[in-house]
Protein backbone atom coordinates (compact mmCIF):
# COMPACT_ATOMS: atom_id res chain seq x y z
CA UNK A 1 0.00 0.00 0.00
CA UNK A 2 3.16 2.45 1.10
CA UNK A 3 4.67 1.63 -2.25
CA UNK A 4 1.25 2.39 -4.41
CA UNK A 5 0.90 5.32 -2.81
CA UNK A 6 4.93 6.50 -3.19
CA UNK A 7 4.51 5.43 -7.09
CA UNK A 8 1.76 7.59 -7.35
CA UNK A 9 2.77 10.06 -5.71
CA UNK A 10 6.17 10.53 -7.62
CA UNK A 11 4.12 9.99 -11.22
CA UNK A 12 2.21 13.39 -9.92
CA UNK A 13 5.26 15.18 -9.05
CA UNK A 14 7.04 13.98 -12.19
CA UNK A 15 3.91 14.69 -14.22
CA UNK A 16 3.98 18.36 -12.37
CA UNK A 17 7.16 19.33 -13.35
CA UNK A 18 7.04 18.19 -16.57
CA UNK A 19 4.03 20.66 -17.43
CA UNK A 20 5.77 23.12 -16.10
CA UNK A 21 8.87 23.13 -18.46
CA UNK A 22 6.71 22.82 -21.22
CA UNK A 23 4.21 25.98 -20.28
CA UNK A 24 1.13 24.20 -18.93
CA UNK A 25 -0.12 24.59 -15.73
CA UNK A 26 -2.68 22.60 -13.27
CA UNK A 27 -4.70 24.43 -10.53
CA UNK A 28 -7.73 22.97 -8.76
CA UNK A 29 -10.59 25.39 -8.20
CA UNK A 30 -13.08 24.79 -5.18
CA UNK A 31 -16.22 26.72 -5.12
CA UNK A 32 -16.36 29.35 -2.08
CA UNK A 33 -18.88 29.22 -0.14
CA UNK A 34 -21.92 31.50 -0.17
CA UNK A 35 -22.57 33.76 2.05
CA UNK A 36 -25.74 35.16 2.73
CA UNK A 37 -27.22 38.28 4.95
CA UNK A 38 -30.75 38.44 5.79
CA UNK A 39 -32.52 41.29 7.04
CA UNK A 40 -33.11 41.28 10.83
CA UNK A 41 -36.58 40.42 11.49
CA UNK A 42 -38.98 43.50 13.17
CA UNK A 43 -38.69 44.31 16.65
CA UNK A 44 -42.45 44.75 17.52
CA UNK A 45 -42.22 46.90 20.95
CA UNK A 46 -45.74 47.21 22.86
CA UNK A 47 -46.31 49.69 25.03
CA UNK A 48 -45.88 49.14 29.15
CA UNK A 49 -49.17 49.47 30.88
CA UNK A 50 -49.82 52.64 32.71
CA UNK A 51 -49.41 51.83 36.07
CA UNK A 52 -51.37 54.73 38.44
CA UNK A 53 -50.04 54.72 42.36
CA UNK A 54 -52.51 54.99 44.51
CA UNK A 55 -54.15 58.43 46.28
CA UNK A 56 -52.35 58.98 49.58
CA UNK A 57 -53.31 57.89 52.69
CA UNK A 58 -53.81 60.47 55.47
CA UNK A 59 -53.70 58.97 58.81
CA UNK A 60 -53.84 61.37 62.08
CA UNK A 61 -50.88 59.41 63.97
CA UNK A 62 -52.17 58.22 67.73
CA UNK A 63 -50.44 59.07 71.26
CA UNK A 64 -47.50 57.99 72.28
CA UNK A 65 -47.34 55.22 74.50
CA UNK A 66 -44.09 55.94 76.48
CA UNK A 67 -41.07 58.29 76.33
CA UNK A 68 -38.50 57.02 74.07
CA UNK A 69 -40.54 55.75 71.26
CA UNK A 70 -40.26 56.99 67.27
CA UNK A 71 -43.46 57.65 65.19
CA UNK A 72 -42.57 55.21 61.96
CA UNK A 73 -44.77 56.47 59.43
CA UNK A 74 -46.77 54.34 56.86
CA UNK A 75 -45.76 53.18 53.47
CA UNK A 76 -47.30 51.51 50.51
CA UNK A 77 -45.93 47.76 49.95
CA UNK A 78 -45.86 45.41 47.35
CA UNK A 79 -48.57 45.33 45.24
CA UNK A 80 -49.84 48.89 46.33
CA UNK A 81 -50.48 47.81 49.92
CA UNK A 82 -50.83 49.76 52.38
CA UNK A 83 -48.39 49.13 55.67
CA UNK A 84 -49.80 51.47 58.70
CA UNK A 85 -47.57 53.45 60.13
CA UNK A 86 -46.61 52.58 64.05
CA UNK A 87 -44.78 53.57 67.35
CA UNK A 88 -41.49 51.70 68.25
CA UNK A 89 -39.03 52.13 70.75
CA UNK A 90 -36.37 54.99 69.63
CA UNK A 91 -32.75 54.34 68.93
CA UNK A 92 -30.35 53.68 72.08
CA UNK A 93 -26.85 55.34 72.39
CA UNK A 94 -25.03 53.60 75.24
CA UNK A 95 -22.17 55.30 75.70
CA UNK A 96 -18.79 53.66 77.09
CA UNK A 97 -16.39 54.68 79.96
CA UNK A 98 -14.14 55.77 77.27
CA UNK A 99 -16.70 58.35 76.06
CA UNK A 100 -17.70 57.32 72.51
CA UNK A 101 -20.78 55.02 71.43
CA UNK A 102 -19.48 51.29 71.15
CA UNK A 103 -18.71 50.46 67.36
CA UNK A 104 -18.59 46.93 66.11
Amino acid sequence: MKTKLFVLAAAVFAAASLSAQAGVFVSIHLPLPRIVVAAPAPVVVAAAPVVVAPAPVVVAEPACPAAGYVWVPGYWGVGHVWVAGCWRPGPHVVVHAHGYAHRW
